[in-house]
Order: C-alpha cells, then structure tokens, then sequence
C-alpha cells in the first residue's frame, strides 16, 4: 500500500520515514540516501536493504562469484591497490599503532612526487618510519619512493637510511 504524499511530507517534517518493505516508521537516518526520491532516501530501510542483499547473494551465488571476477580482471590496478591498502591498514592495526584513513586522493597525490631521497621519479610509497618499527599507515608517515631506494631501505627509519646507522 503506497503512503500518501501528504503523510510522506509529514514524516519528513518530523525526521521520520516509513520502511515501503516492513512499513516502520523509523529516522531518516535509518535510511541510505537516493538521488533521486524527492527527500533524497531510500525506500527501503538499512535493515531491509541489508536483508533484501543477502537474499539475493543466497540466490544468486554463481552471478555474484562471476561479476566479482570479471571486475578483478578488468581492474587489476585497482584490486591490487585495495589489496595493499587493506594489507598495510591491518598490519598498523595489530601492530598498534593506530588506524588512519589514506584516501585514493593522498596517495595519486605522492605518486606524482619524485623520490624523497634521490628525486628520481616514484614508484612506491613508502612508510618514513617502517610499521614494524612503530610507525602508522597514515599520510604523515608516506612517502614517494623510487623501487631502488625503497628496496634498500627496507625496514629502517629514514635517517637510518640515510645515515647508514
């Protein structure tokens, strides 16, 4: 049973939506948003949505399986880069020194930077102060590298490196 506008505008006043799957009325922060409703939300709320996906995933295992292989072949660049930056995130984290957010943006920005300690151009970030040393994964701590340098720098500190201590 559709709501009618006049409740839909009422609801809204209030901060309130009504679930058209399980028919609450809950807040509208219980709902994900969507460009193109007229109070830009979803229909559906987060618990429906998240019911209404794994329904899907049970049913459709075999699709899902294949569209998730065909996006890592056509984005290994990408996959690889999610990959590592999970990798790194999760080794900071047990490690214990803390979890930080490099954005996609940070990262295309160090790439474009030549090497911190040669000039030549990067081919790696680089953690200044190595995760296994105590260091974050987070943008204060990277920086462009070329593949030479970073190689041989290995796990040492920057001036570690530099100095040859």
């Amino acid at each position: 049973m559709p709501v009618p506008s006049a409740e839909k505008a009422l609801l809204h006043d209030q901060g309130l939506r009504r679930c058209s799957r399980c028919e609450h009325v809950l807040s509208e922060s219980e709902f994900n948003k969507n460009s193109k409703d007229r109070f830009g939300l979803a229909r559906w709320c987060r618990q429906c949505n998240k019911e209404r996906c794994v329904d899907w995933a049970k049913d459709n295992s075999a699709v899902a399986v294949a569209r998730a292989a065909a996006w890592n072949s056509a984005n290994t660049d990408r996959r690889r880069e999610i990959s590592l930056h999970a990798f790194h995130r999760r080794r900071a984290r047990v490690a214990g020194s803390g979890e930080f957010t490099v954005s996609k943006s940070d990262l295309d920005g160090l790439r474009t930077r030549p090497c911190y300690h040669c000039g030549a151009p990067s081919e790696h970030i680089d953690h200044v102060i190595p995760i296994s040393r105590g260091g974050s994964h987070g943008i204060g701590n990277l920086g462009p590298m070329c593949a030479p340098c970073n190689l041989r720098k290995n796990a040492k500190t920057y001036a570690e490196f530099r100095y040859g201590r």
